[in-house]
């Protein structure tokens, strides 16, 4: 008589899964630490709120990064649009390669600058 573990198809999902994880720490391509990460979870809810946990952890920190990043490069796209006029004379007294360089440069940050103004 087959048992409900046995007929489960998320039980049978997680064996296969298992069973791939144990080939790969047996041709030494998962590390113990990871197994043993791996092994740790006996049903497929332990597994899920693990992902769970983990994506949580991960959302939040890629926010806290997102953050930093965006004050640091505004601060340095304001900076720079500061002496755009300057740097735009500058450039008018001898246009042959930097007027293309500088076109770029004011391209992106013209871009960076409309970014930050919709997150306002």
């Amino acid at each position: 008589m087959a048992t409900t573990s046995d007929t489960d198809p998320l039980a049978t999902v997680y064996r296969q899964a298992f069973r791939c994880y144990q080939k790969l720490h047996d041709d030494g391509k998962l590390n113990d630490k990871q197994f043993a990460l791996i092994k740790g979870r006996n049903t497929i809810e332990e597994v899920l709120n693990a992902v769970r946990n983990a994506e949580t952890k991960n959302k939040s920190e890629r926010n806290a990064v997102q953050r930093v990043l965006r004050r640091a490069s505004e601060s340095l796209v304001g900076k720079l649009c500061r002496f755009e006029g300057v740097v735009s004379t500058a450039i008018q007294s001898n246009p042959n390669i930097s007027a293309l360089v500088w076109g770029g440069v004011k391209f992106v940050l013209v871009i960076a600058r409309d970014i930050f103004d919709s997150y306002e």
